[in-house]
C-alpha cells in the first residue's frame, strides 16, 4: 500500500534499464495497491516504461489469487519488509519471486531456483539481470515449480507443528530441570 516503502521507485528503475538494454524485450508490469501513483506514472514515463506500467489500485482480497496466476513473476524491493506474506502468496501460485535483502522472506528464497534476492535494489543493472533471467521461459518455469515447492514447505500447518515442536522442548527442558 506504500509505493516509496515497497521498493517501486527501485523496480521501476530496474525495468527502465532492462528496456534501454533489450528494446524488444516484451513485458508489463502489474502495480496492485494504493500510492502516488501520479509521481510513479511519470516516472515510468520518464524511464521509457510509462506504457508497460498498469495501476490496478487496491483489490480485493478474493481477486488476488487471479492476479497471481496472471503474472509470470512477482517483484517486492522493499526498502522494510518483516516478512512479506505476499511472497509466500505469489510462490504458491507457482511464481519465482525478486526481492530485496530488506525483505524478511529473504530467507526462502534460494537464489537462482526459486526466485532471486537484490541486496542492493537500488542497482537498476542488478535488477534488470535478474529480471530478464525470469523472464526466459525455461528458467522462469524451472523457477516456477521450485517455488511453488517452497510454499508447500513452508504451509500454515508446518509452521505451527515448528512452533510446537520447540514448545515442547521448552517445556520438556524445564520439566526435567525440576526433576
Amino acid at each position: 500500500m506504500n509505493f516509496a516503502i515497497k521498493g517501486l521507485d527501485h523496480l521501476l528503475g530496474g525495468l527502465g534499464r532492462l528496456r534501454a538494454g533489450s528494446p524488444g524485450k516484451r513485458f508489463r508490469l502489474l502495480v496492485v495497491g494504493r500510492g502516488d501513483e501520479k509521481s510513479y506514472r511519470r516516472m515510468a514515463r520518464d524511464l521509457g516504461i510509462g506504457d508497460t506500467v498498469v495501476f490496478t489500485g487496491a483489490v480485493a482480497k478474493e481477486k488476488l489469487p487471479e492476479l497471481y496466476l496472471a503474472g509470470d513473476l512477482y517483484a517486492m524491493l522493499s526498502r522494510f519488509d518483516t516478512f512479506g506474506m505476499v511472497v509466500l502468496e505469489a510462490m504458491a501460485a507457482g511464481l519465482p519471486v525478486l526481492i530485496s535483502g530488506s525483505v524478511g522472506a529473504r530467507d526462502i528464497v534460494r537464489e537462482g531456483e526459486n526466485g532471486f534476492v537484490v541486496e542492493n535494489p537500488a542497482d537498476p543493472e542488478a535488477i534488470a539481470e535478474r529480471i530478464e533471467t525470469m523472464l526466459h521461459g525455461d528458467a522462469r518455469e524451472r523457477m516456477g515449480r521450485e517455488a511453488l515447492k517452497t510454499a508447500a514447505e513452508n504451509s500454515w500447518d508446518i509452521a505451527v507443528a515448528k512452533v510446537l515442536t520447540v514448545y515442547e522442548e521448552i517445556w520438556s527442558e524445564k520439566h526435567e530441570a525440576i526433576s
